[in-house]
C-alpha cells in the first residue's frame, strides 16, 4: 500500500473518530428512529423539539418508515428564532410545523438515494423539500454525518443547519407583500405609512396580525355597510389614526385557529391598548370572530401568525364593544347595547357626542336582569325616535366623568370615607358606597365582573342594577308633585282628580304653571276644563316650538293656541339645538278674545325640557286662559287655593269637560280658588268660603282689574316690546 494512501486513511480516520464515538450505540437494531435520535447527544436540543411538539410519537412508530433530516445542536444554538420556538410557550404550531418540514413520511432515504443525480424534490409532512444535486444540499442546508443506522423505521441524517419552512423566510410585514389577499388592499396602505417595524420586530411571545383582506378594503366595505372606516383608513391625511387602527391589529400572543375551542370568549388588550378585543369562537358554526371580522384563514411568518379576516378593525368606542359583547358572547347585555345604538351618537367615540371635560367616560351597564323600575312600555318606548331625548337621558344617567377603571374608582371612594356622590352625565346623582361586605355599589347595586372593559372613549362597568334618572322613575304628575314650586298646580289636579288623566295623554306635554301665575279666581265647575289648557299631547320640546312661529298646538280640550317666536339675544341656547340663536316663545290663545294670553315660555336650564316617564315638563309663570277671569294677588296671605274634593252635587267626571261650561262668572258664593302659596283654615270642607274672604276677594279682584290694562296688547306690540312681560 502506498504511503500517501495510508497517510490519507489515516486523517480521514482521525477526523471522523468523534463521529464514529456517536455512532457505536445506534448499532443496536430493533430502534425506533426516535429512538435513534433521543440516544445521540448532538442532537438532544432536536430530541426535546420533537417532544415539545408531539413529533417523537410518530417517529416512534415502527409500522412506517421515515427519512429525517435533523439539525444539530450547533445548528439550533445558531438559529435563534427556532431556539425560541422551543423555549417560549405559545409556538407551539411553528415548532411543529418546522419540525414536521423536516420528515420525509413513508420513506427511508439514504444519503446516496437523496442526491442520485436525479431527485429534485422531496414531499415532506408539511411541504416539499427542494433537492439541489450540484451542491448535495436540502433546502440549501449541507448533510453533515449522512446515514445514521440503527432504525428499524427509517434513516437519520445529522444536518448542519436547520432546515426552514417557506414561511420562515417571510416576517409579518412580507406577508401582507406576499398574500393574494392582502397585496391589493392593505400593502399599499402600509408602504404609505411606513407601518414596517411593528410587523417586523420578533416579540418573544408571538404576535398576531389582524389583516382584513382585499375585499374588506373594497366592495364588501360598501356592501356591509363599513366604507366610512375604509375611508378613514386610506385617507393620506389621516396618519396618526391609522397608525392607531393598525397597532390595534397587532395582538402580543401567537393565536392558532386550530387550538381555539368552540365557545371562546377572550378579551384581550391588543398592542395598541386604547381599546380591548373580543376574539370568540361561537358554539354553532364554529366561526372564529375578532371582535366582528370572520376569520378567512390563517398563515404562519417567522415572527408570528397573519389572521386573514373579512373586514379591517379599528379601535372601539364602549358602545361599539358592548354591542360585539351582546352579539358575540353570554354575558347578556342586549338591551343596553340597542339602547346605545339607537342613540344616534357616535359609537366609535361618544365623547364626540356628549361630556364635557375630555377625561373620557364610565358606563355602568346592567346584564339583561337588571332593569329595576323598567316595563316593557317603557322599554318600547325608548326604542323609538319619538322618545329618543328620554333615551338620551337615561343613558347619560349610566355615565360619568372622568373615566376610571374599577379599581380606581374603588380607591376614590375609599379617599371619600366609603361615600361619595357623582353627578351623572344627565345632571343628576348616583351615590357610591363601600358595603359591609367590602364591595363597591351604585345606588345599592354591586360591581361585577369582568371589572372593566376599555373603548377608546372610557370604561364599561357591569352593575347589578341600571341607575335611573327621574325621567324613568317619575311621571309628569310626580315631578310636578315633588316640586314645590308647583304645589298650587299639583293641589288642583288632585281636586279634580286628574292624576290618571295625566298620564293617560302619553305621551303629553305639561306647561306647568308656577304657584305665582295663580292670579285669577275660576269656579270650580271650570277647573278640570283651564288644567286642560295646559296639557298636550305628543311631546313638544321648546326647539320644535321654536321652529312653529305662526302654528297653533291643540289642547286636549281641544282648544287652538298660536305660537310666537321672537329673537331673545341674552337668553339661554336651547338644549337640543344649541347652535341656534336663543328665542323667547308666546303662547296665546287662538281661538278667545284675541290678546287674552300672551303666556311666555322662556327656553332654559330646569325651566324646559323637563324629562318625565310619560312626558316632558314645560315651567311658566303665567296662565293659558280664553276667559277673562277675575285677576287677585296670587300671594295675599288670606286668599286660600282650592285643596278638597267637590262638593257633593259636583258628580260629573273631569275627564267630559273638553270647552268652558256655561256659567254666571258673578257667583260671588260659588266655590272659587285663588291658588297662592298659603292655607286658609276659614275654607271648609264643603267647599265654600265665608263671608268675610269672599268679601275679601271681591276688593281683591277690583284693584287687580283696575291696573289691568284697559285694551289687550296685540302680538305685534308684544314683540316690539320683546320683554317677557306677562298679561
Amino acid at each position: 500500500m502506498p504511503s500517501s494512501t495510508l497517510q490519507c486513511g489515516l486523517v480521514q480516520a482521525l477526523v471522523l473518530w468523534p463521529f464514529l464515538l456517536l455512532l457505536l450505540p445506534r448499532i443496536t437494531q430493533g430502534k425506533s428512529v426516535f429512538s435513534v435520535i433521543r440516544d445521540v447527544t448532538e442532537l438532544s436540543n432536536f430530541t426535546r423539539a420533537l417532544q415539545l411538539a408531539g413529533m417523537d410519537a410518530v417517529l416512534d412508530d415502527e409500522a412506517q418508515q421515515f427519512t429525517v433530516f435533523a439539525p444539530s445542536n450547533d445548528a439550533i444554538d445558531r438559529d435563534p428564532v427556532f431556539s425560541t420556538y422551543m423555549s417560549e410557550d405559545g409556538w407551539f404550531h411553528h415548532l411543529r410545523t418546522n419540525l414536521q418540514f423536516m420528515i420525509v413520511p413513508n420513506q427511508a432515504l439514504s444519503d446516496e438515494m437523496i442526491f442520485d443525480g436525479f431527485t429534485s424534490d422531496l414531499v415532506t409532512l408539511n411541504g416539499t423539500l427542494a433537492i439541489s444535486q450540484p451542491f448535495a444540499t436540502v433546502n440549501l442546508v449541507q448533510t453533515q454525518i449522512p446515514n445514521l443506522s440503527g432504525a428499524t423505521n427509517g434513516v437519520v441524517h445529522i444536518m448542519s443547519g436547520v432546515i426552514k419552512n417557506y414561511w420562515r423566510e417571510y416576517t409579518l410585514r412580507d406577508d401582507v407583500d406576499q398574500l393574494d389577499e392582502l397585496e391589493d388592499g392593505l400593502s399599499p396602505i402600509l408602504d404609505r405609512l411606513g407601518f414596517d417595524d411593528p410587523l417586523n420586530e420578533f416579540v418573544e411571545s408571538g404576535t398576531s396580525w389582524i389583516a382584513a383582506r382585499n375585499r374588506g378594503y373594497g366592495d364588501d366595505s360598501i356592501a356591509l355597510g363599513f366604507n366610512d372606516i375604509v375611508q378613514e383608513l386610506t385617507n393620506p391625511n389621516n396618519v396618526e389614526f391609522q397608525w392607531e387602527a393598525y397597532l390595534y391589529n397587532l395582538v402580543d400572543f401567537n393565536l392558532y385557529e386550530q387550538d381555539v375551542q368552540r365557545g371562546l370568549q377572550l378579551l384581550v388588550m391588543p398592542r395598541a391598548g386604547v381599546a380591548h378585543m373580543w376574539i370568540t369562537k361561537d358554539n354553532d358554526a364554529g366561526i372564529l370572530r375578532f371582535n366582528d371580522a370572520i376569520l378567512d384563514r390563517q398563515t404562519l411568518a417567522d415572527n408570528g401568525v397573519t389572521q386573514i379576516v373579512t373586514k379591517p378593525l379599528v379601535p372601539p368606542g364602549m358602545a361599539m364593544l358592548l354591542q360585539y359583547t351582546a352579539d358575540f358572547t353570554t354575558i347578556n347585555v342586549r338591551d343596553m347595547a340597542t339602547y346605545f345604538s339607537e342613540s344616534g351618537w357616535n359609537l366609535r367615540d361618544m365623547t364626540q357626542s356628549i361630556g364635557v371635560n375630555g377625561g373620557g367616560l364610565n358606563m355602568f351597564v346592567p346584564l339583561q336582569d337588571g332593569f329595576g323600575a323598567f316595563n316593557i312600555e317603557v322599554a318600547v318606548r325608548l326604542s323609538t325616535l319619538e322618545w329618543q331625548r328620554h333615551l338620551w337621558d337615561f343613558l347619560k344617567h349610566t355615565m360619568a366623568e372622568p373615566a376610571r377603571t374599577t379599581e380606581r374608582w374603588y380607591e376614590v371612594v375609599q379617599e371619600a370615607g366609603g361615600t361619595l356622590a357623582v353627578e351623572m352625565l344627565s345632571g343628576f346623582n348616583t351615590t357610591f358606597v363601600i358595603d359591609d361586605d367590602g364591595d363597591l355599589t351604585i345606588d345599592g347595586a354591586r360591581l361585577l365582573k369582568p371589572d372593566d372593559l376599555k373603548g377608546v372613549d372610557g370604561y364599561i362597568h357591569f352593575v347589578e342594577q341600571v341607575p335611573l334618572p327621574p325621567s324613568i322613575l317619575l311621571t309628569v304628575y310626580d315631578q310636578i308633585q315633588q316640586n314645590p314650586q308647583t304645589s298650587t298646580a299639583t293641589r288642583l289636579f288632585d281636586a279634580a282628580q286628574f292624576g290618571e288623566f295625566i298620564d293617560s295623554l302619553l305621551p303629553m306635554t305639561l306647561f306647568a304653571p308656577v304657584n305665582s301665575a295663580w292670579d285669577v279666581i275660576i269656579p270650580f265647575l271650570e277647573i278640570p276644563d283651564v288644567l286642560k289648557n295646559f296639557m298636550f299631547q305628543l311631546l313638544w320640546f321648546d326647539d320644535y316650538l321654536a321652529d312653529m312661529d305662526g302654528e297653533n298646538i291643540t289642547s286636549a280640550n281641544g282648544k287652538k293656541w298660536n305660537i310666537q317666536v321672537i329673537d331673545d339675544p341674552n337668553g339661554h341656547a336651547l338644549s337640543y339645538a344649541p347652535e341656534r340663536n336663543p328665542v323667547k316663545i308666546y303662547i296665546s290663545n287662538a281661538e278667545g278674545p284675541k290678546g287674552l294670553t300672551n303666556c311666555s315660555v322662556v327656553p332654559g336650564p330646569k325651566q324646559t325640557n323637563i324629562l318625565a316617564r310619560t312626558g316632558i315638563i314645560h315651567y311658566i309663570d303665567c296662565l293659558f286662559l280664553d276667559f277673562n277671569y277675575t285677576r287677585v294677588d296670587p300671594l295675599a296671605p288670606t286668599f286660600a287655593p282650592v285643596t278638597v274634593n267637590p262638593p257633593p252635587a259636583f258628580t260629573t267626571s273631569p275627564e267630559t269637560f273638553t270647552s268652558v261650561p256655561t256659567m254666571d262668572t258673578t257667583m260671588a258664593s260659588s266655590v272659587s280658588s285663588s291658588l297662592g302659596a298659603s292655607t286658609d283654615q276659614s275654607f271648609e270642607a264643603t267647599g265654600t268660603m265665608d263671608q268675610s274672604v269672599l268679601e275679601e276677594v271681591a276688593v281683591l279682584a277690583q284693584e287687580a282689574e283696575a291696573k289691568r290694562p284697559k285694551s289687550p296688547v296685540s302680538p305685534g306690540t308684544l314683540r316690539k316690546r320683546a320683554d317677557g312681560a306677562r298679561y
